[in-house]
C-alpha cells in the first residue's frame, strides 16, 4: 500500500532496532508503552485516538503523523511523506481532537507568547525572513529579531525551524 514513489518499505516496526536508516516508522493501533523509536525517526500512527498526538510529539524532535486507520492510501502516503520532511500531519477527522489537546498544551508554557510574538511565529511558519516580517508588521528588523529571540527562549528553541515545530506542537501555529 505504501511502497512506490518516494516511499520505500524497509522492514516491520517489530524489527525497529535493526532497521536501516528509516526516516519514518509506521505503527498501527496503540502505541507501545515505551516505544523504542530513535529521536531522528518520525513516528506515524494509524489510530482513531486523537489523544495519541501528545505522545507522538514527545517521541519526535521533528515531524510526526496521526492518520485514521480508514484513511485512503493516498492520505497515508502524504502523511508519511510529510512526517519524513519534519512536518506534522493529522487526518482531518482527528484534527479537532488533536487541536483540543494542543490548546491545553499551550497553557502549559511557563511564559505564554504575546500577541505580537504569535504574529511573528505565524510569519516564521510561512518562511518569511526577518526583513519580510518587519515589512509585513511595520516594525524595524531589530524589533523582529528581538521577538524571534523571545520566541526561541519561551519555546526552548534554537532555530527558526525548531521554533515553528514547537509552536505547532503547542497549537500556537498551524502548518
Amino acid at each position: 500500500m505504501l511502497a512506490g514513489g518516494e516511499i520505500r518499505v524497509v522492514g516491520e516496526s517489530a524489527e525497529l532496532a535493526g532497521l536501516p536508516e528509516a526516516d519514518v516508522v509506521l505503527l498501527a493501533g496503540e502505541l507501545p508503552e515505551e516505544p523504542e523509536i530513535p529521536e531522528e525517526v518520525a513516528p506515524a500512527l494509524l489510530s482513531d485516538d486523537g489523544s495519541a498526538a501528545a505522545v507522538l510529539q514527545e517521541l519526535s524532535s521533528g515531524g510526526w503523523a496521526l492518520v485514521s486507520p480508514d484513511a485512503p492510501a493516498e492520505e497515508l502516503r502524504a502523511a508519511v511523506a510529510a512526517a519524513a520532511r519534519g512536518l506534522v500531519a493529522v487526518s482531518r477527522e482527528l484534527a479537532g481532537v488533536v487541536a483540543d489537546s494542543r490548546s491545553v498544551a499551550a497553557e502549559e508554557l511557563d511564559e505564554p507568547l504575546t500577541a505580537r510574538e504569535l504574529e511573528v511565529l505565524d510569519l516564521l511558519s510561512r518562511g518569511l525572513s526577518n526583513r519580510a516580517i518587519a515589512e509585513e508588521l511595520h516594525l524595524s528588523e531589530h524589533t523582529v529579531k528581538f521577538h524571534v529571540s523571545s520566541i526561541y527562549a519561551k519555546l526552548g528553541a534554537r532555530s527558526r525551524t525548531e521554533a515553528v515545530s514547537r509552536g505547532a506542537r503547542y497549537g500556537l501555529v498551524s502548518l
